[in-house]
């Protein structure tokens, strides 16, 4: 990920999630352009990847034992995109950035 995908990216977003006592934070970075797209737990790598043709995508992984998945959507006619964070199926507000 270059600092041009951190600048260019309009689907960045942090979440702070506390599970079972436990406080977790979950950073998306997303290149628009490039089409990169890393997410960490706590500053730890969980998932990231490319996509040439970026229309989106859904990535699940496990937060302290709980299901969680972040979605990447394509938005105003495929000019940007939003990401959302779900655990247990339930939406999580992202914090303000």
């Amino acid at each position: 990920m270059t600092a041009y995908d951190r600048a260019m990216s309009e689907a960045n977003n942090a979440w702070r999630v506390q599970l079972d006592g436990h406080e977790y934070e979950v950073e998306l970075v997303h290149g628009t352009i490039s089409g990169s797209r890393q997410i960490t737990v706590n500053g730890v790598v969980v998932d990231e990847g490319r996509k040439f043709f970026d229309t989106g995508s859904r990535h699940a992984f496990d937060l302290g034992g709980h299901s969680a998945r972040v979605d990447i959507d394509v938005v105003h006619s495929g000019f940007a995109h939003e990401s959302t964070l779900h655990v247990d199926e339930r939406y999580v507000e992202p914090l303000a950035r």
